[in-house]
């Protein structure tokens, strides 16, 4: 016969090299900003199959120069059931749980919710399985004061920690368990100017669990977000894991970057979108042809010049390899560059008005 399992709450052990206790974790996934209301999902898996769970508390720790004090006294607060907790069971075709209570505790935002039969011992009609795999048990959206602040959401395992669950090992024996701490994953990206025409891209875990891959995506000019790369995880770690990339695919004025995590079982979670500006104009002024070249190309001006244009060619580095003039009384308002001394790979040529415009173009050296 199985065991099974039901939680008055809630935690997992996990430790390098430790094999998982009885009992459940949570993790806080999908964060993001809409406007000035910060959202963000509770998740809760099991570590065993037949996983029952009847009653529980999370606590949610905030910044408290992002969203002030009393989030729930304030009103700021809306807290949603999702799959975990809004099964109706057979008796009646009532909810199976109910949130009893959301209230604060200091910077923390504390939920709690309780089967509807606590008295029955845990079975399909009255009770929700617990799967392994991670699955939603809340949505909360949160208010912000200032939206410029970090919200640095996180659980506290301190007030979740030495909560009760119990096994059943028999008809009416019941062994109480250890708890421990839950393994929880927090993705932080970050981009940043590498030079003034690439951009680098940086986001690190806290931990992972059944990591596969991630995708960096990139916002085009229709709104679709396109892959720029694929970079594999680590997978399962409780260490601090460090990723980069550094985009060289040509930049817009306005440039819009997230990063697409994807587990081992398909599941898909978006980091937060960052936008960083270049000063570029649209490029329909010059063209750089031929691409790729050997020994030489040409920068030439799509139509007369009104003024001399400086430019300058560098590397993917962002290091000035030559700075030039394209003279408005040059033949075809163009000018040749001599590739000799250049190594095989991919340059940018910046062409810039006399009232500071900037055009980018590439060149491609071949051998």
């Amino acid at each position: 016969m199985n065991r099974i399992t039901y939680i008055i709450i809630l935690l997992l052990v996990s430790m390098t090299g430790a094999a998982f206790g009885q009992g459940v974790y949570f993790q806080l996934k999908n964060e993001q900003l809409k406007g000035d209301t910060y959202e963000f999902d509770v998740y809760m898996g099991a570590d065993e199959l037949d996983t029952y769970h009847t009653r529980g508390m999370v606590y949610v720790t905030y910044n408290l120069n992002a969203f002030g004090a009393d989030v729930v006294l304030n009103k700021k607060v809306t807290v949603t059931p999702l799959q975990l907790l809004t099964e109706t069971e057979a008796l009646t075709g009532g909810p199976k749980y109910q949130t009893v209570n959301v209230t604060d505790n200091g910077n923390r935002l504390v939920i709690t919710w309780q089967a509807k039969f606590l008295n029955l011992a845990p079975t399909a009609a009255s009770h929700t399985l617990v799967p392994i795999k991670q699955v939603p048990l809340y949505h909360v959206q949160v208010l912000m004061e200032d939206v410029t602040q970090a919200p640095n959401l996180s659980l506290d395992y301190r007030l979740m920690h030495k909560q009760q669950y119990y096994a059943l090992a028999g008809a009416d024996k019941e062994h109480v368990y250890d708890v421990g701490i839950a393994i929880t994953e927090k993705l932080t990206f970050t981009a940043v100017k590498a030079n003034e025409h690439d951009v680098l891209l940086k986001w690190e875990t806290s931990a992972e669990a059944n990591n596969d891959h991630y995708v960096v995506e990139k916002k085009r000019g229709n709104g679709t977000y396109e892959a720029l790369t694929k970079v594999d995880a680590v997978g399962n770690t409780i260490e601090r894991t460090k990723y980069e990339y550094t985009d060289r695919s040509g930049m817009a004025n306005v440039n819009t970057f997230r990063i697409k995590q994807v587990d081992t079982d398909g599941t898909v979670v978006y980091s937060n979108e960052i936008e960083i500006s270049f000063d570029f104009y649209e490029n329909d002024k010059f063209v750089v042809y031929p691409v790729p070249a050997r020994t030489s190309t040409t920068l030439k001006a799509t139509g007369p010049l009104d003024a001399d244009y400086r430019f300058s060619i560098s590397d993917l580095t962002g290091r000035t390899l030559f700075n030039g003039f394209l003279d408005q009384n040059a033949p075809n308002s163009a000018i040749k560059i001599d590739l000799t001394d250049y190594a095989e790979g991919t340059y940018y040529v910046i062409t810039t008005s006399p009232d500071g415009k900037r055009y980018l173009n590439r060149i491609v050296k071949a051998d």
